[in-house]
Formats: structure tokens, C-alpha cells, sequence
């Protein structure tokens, strides 16, 4: 199941982690933009809601190359078939 791990999941978390910074960098460039800054809970940055999480999670597995899923079930199969114990 490594190939799996190392092909499918991978791309899948590069991309989760792409799209959060994006978001981040843009949350942090707005935030920054606020008058003046205090200490105040309303001036604390806020976490992404579930819905944008769900969409970076959405975009990302709709991103992967389907290709990879192919390679990496190959790759399964192949190591499955020559396991020796």
C-alpha cells in the first residue's frame, strides 16, 4: 500500500496545503489592512470555516491527476503479486 501513500497522498496534501496557504495569505494581507491594530478578539485572525475547508479538501482530490491513481494501482498490484514470505 506504500505506492499508495507515497503517489495518491502526497499530491493530495501538497495540494490541500497549497490552497490553505492561499487562503492564508490572502486572510493575513486583509487583515493587515485593518486600521490600527489592537488587541482585541474581533482583530484576531479567524481559522477558515468548515465550508472552506471541505472546499480546499474538494479542490484538491478534484485536482489530482488521474494518472497518479492509475501509476500507484499498478504499482499495488504489482508489489502484491511478487510479496514473498
Amino acid at each position: 500500500m506504500q505506492p499508495l501513500d507515497s503517489l495518491v497522498n502526497r499530491a493530495f496534501k501538497r495540494n490541500v496545503r497549497k490552497r490553505y496557504q492561499e487562503w492564508l495569505f490572502k486572510n493575513i494581507y486583509n487583515f493587515g489592512e485593518s486600521e490600527a491594530l489592537t488587541s482585541t478578539k474581533k482583530d484576531i485572525l479567524k481559522n477558515p470555516t468548515k465550508d472552506e475547508i471541505i472546499s480546499f479538501i474538494f479542490d484538491s482530490f478534484e485536482e489530482i491527476d488521474p494518472q497518479i491513481i492509475k501509476t500507484s494501482k499498478l504499482l499495488v498490484s504489482y508489489n502484491l503479486f511478487t510479496f514473498r514470505l
